[in-house]
């Protein structure tokens, strides 16, 4: 892993948050469990400054004639997940407003970037 990011695409914390998530998920199946622990810690350290991961929290928008409306962002792994905070005739309070899978693709994914 160190080796890929020293080629220069270290730089991207989304390529190295990718990389890690893969490595780390290689290293398990093989046993290889100081190995699967160094790339969970670098792909940690990756999503820290990976602006999507770091959107926790209340959030509060208006929208038009419907007034103000609160939601809750939280995490369940690469999963950001909004929770109506202040309900509507949409969307309950304390109903999932919407869910996102945040979840990498591998390098070699065609949907990848």
């Amino acid at each position: 892993l160190r080796a890929r990011i020293a080629e220069g695409r270290g730089g991207d914390a989304e390529v190295v948050y990718s990389e890690a998530t893969c490595e780390m998920y290689e290293a398990r199946a093989v046993g290889d469990d100081a190995r699967a622990r160094r790339c969970r810690e670098e792909r940690e350290a990756a999503r820290r400054s990976m602006p999507q991961f770091n959107l926790h929290g209340l959030w509060v928008g208006k929208y038009g004639t419907a007034g103000y409306e609160m939601i809750n962002i939280t995490y369940a792994g690469d999963t950001l997940l909004a929770t109506k905070v202040t309900g509507d005739r949409h969307v309950p309070r304390g109903q999932r407003s919407f869910a996102v899978d945040l979840a990498p693709l591998p390098p070699d994914d065609p949907r990848a970037l």
